[in-house]
């Protein structure tokens, strides 16, 4: 197999993970999914972290005037379309979306779209590096913003906030984790 069709390959995937993440973000209301696509999303909390270490370790090389391999950031961009996708199924588990779910949600998926243009914009012969910048500071700003919604979604809206009262000495007897241990 040639490495233009290898090449060929990753770039139809990332394409298609794109315009799925697209699709299930315009027509949220309308989607209903199978039990077992549903547990899919159950895996968000465990794989999010590695896109995200992947596309700041990117910017950084970026944003220093490095070479980005390009696998590393091809990598980092089809796991964060998968961690968008699979935060998707998640919050199709729950009944009623709140603020911060919503918020959560559409900025983690216009994270992911965000690295897919700024992946398409480095594979094409178009590649001018001031747009490549101004992508690579608008991940991190994303990558900012979706951590601390989806740390208010999982910790509670206080979470990030300074403590103001006094933990308990005594851990009660069925603790509720973030708020007593």
């Amino acid at each position: 197999m040639t490495n233009t069709l290898k090449n060929k390959w990753v770039d139809y995937v990332v394409f298609g993970l794109s315009v799925f993440l697209v699709f299930c973000l315009l027509f949220d209301p309308y989607i209903e999914l199978p039990r077992f696509v549903a547990w899919i999303g159950r895996w968000h909390p465990v794989v999010l972290h590695f896109p995200i270490v992947l596309l700041l370790i990117c910017v950084f090389l970026g944003l220093t005037g490095k070479k980005i391999p390009k696998f590393l950031l091809t990598l980092a961009v089809i796991f964060a379309l998968a961690t968008a996708i699979s935060g998707f199924f998640l919050g199709k588990e729950t009944g009623t979306k709140g603020d911060l779910l919503f918020w959560h949600q559409w900025l983690g998926g216009t994270l992911a779209l965000v690295g897919a243009i700024w992946y398409w914009l480095e594979i094409s012969q178009f590649a001018k590096p001031i747009f490549s910048k101004i992508l690579q500071v608008v991940l991190v700003g994303l990558i900012f913003f979706t951590g601390h919604y989806g740390g208010m979604v999982t910790h509670g809206e206080d979470f990030l906030a300074l403590p103001t009262e006094k933990r308990a000495v005594e851990i009660p007897e069925n603790p509720l984790i973030y708020r007593d241990v």
